[in-house]
């Protein structure tokens, strides 16, 4: 029985938090749940776009598990109450553990996958980046969720997915869109866990260019955000 989980409330979105090691155990439960189940990596800028669009707000709450991209997500969750836990955690997160570990179980298990992105250069870029960090991974299909006939897209998608039965889907989506096709299509889909990476999820650090500027600038707005969020709350108390 999982009784190490904290709750993260990052700008008012209230996120369920478990350890890699609670995380691991509840991904091999839900692979053997004859379910599509849902783990969503979020980054600093999703996570700030997220908490003013109230239905992504819930969806992110209601998933079946949150991995976070960085360390300064936790770092700056207002109910990280243990220093130990969020020092454990932010470790974790900064190593991205649960995703090298999803990855090697993938390619030992010899699980199929399915990749799934919005343009055919999107999802080239998301296999090699796949395997530049696990080259024996199982791709079995690949898929493209364009803008603009999203729905009918998903029925050829889906069809595909069901003839394939992959274990795993791995999604390079942008948040909204993933929700909505999620919301729509979840149980219709023969398939174990869906993965959501969006492009902004790298599954390694970049040295430089505007990548990494990009992913600096998400950081300090999550930061500036947070301080904001906490000021008002403050002055609420005090009236």
């Amino acid at each position: 029985m999982l009784t190490n989980m904290k709750t993260m409330n990052v700008l008012g979105i209230n996120l369920k938090d478990y350890s890699f090691k609670e995380s691991v155990r509840l991904t091999e439960q839900y692979m053997n749940s004859g379910a599509l189940r849902t783990v969503i990596c979020v980054t600093a800028g999703q996570l700030v776009k997220a908490a003013q669009e109230e239905e992504t707000k819930q969806w992110l709450e209601s998933v079946d598990l949150v991995i976070y991209d960085n360390a300064d997500i936790i770092r700056q969750a207002e109910d990280a109450d243990s220093r130990e836990h969020t020092e454990k955690r932010q470790e974790e997160a900064q190593n991205q553990e649960y995703l090298e570990w999803i990855l090697r179980k993938a390619e030992r298990s010899r699980y199929g996958v399915y990749l799934l992105a919005q343009s055919p250069d999107r999802l080239e870029l998301l296999e090699k980046e796949l395997l530049g960090s696990r080259e024996n991974l199982r791709i079995t299909g690949r898929g493209i969720l364009e803008d603009g006939q999203e729905q009918e897209q998903a029925d050829s998608l889906i069809n595909e997915i069901n003839n394939l039965v992959p274990r795993v889907i791995i999604a390079r989506l942008p948040l909204k869109k993933e929700r909505l096709f999620l919301e729509q299509n979840r149980h219709k889909m023969n398939a174990g866990l869906f993965l959501g990476m969006s492009v902004e999820v790298s599954l390694k650090a970049p040295k430089a260019g505007v990548g990494r500027i990009v992913r600096y600038m998400s950081r300090m707005l999550l930061k500036r955000r947070m301080m904001q969020y906490r000021k008002r709350g403050e002055e609420e108390e005090s009236k």
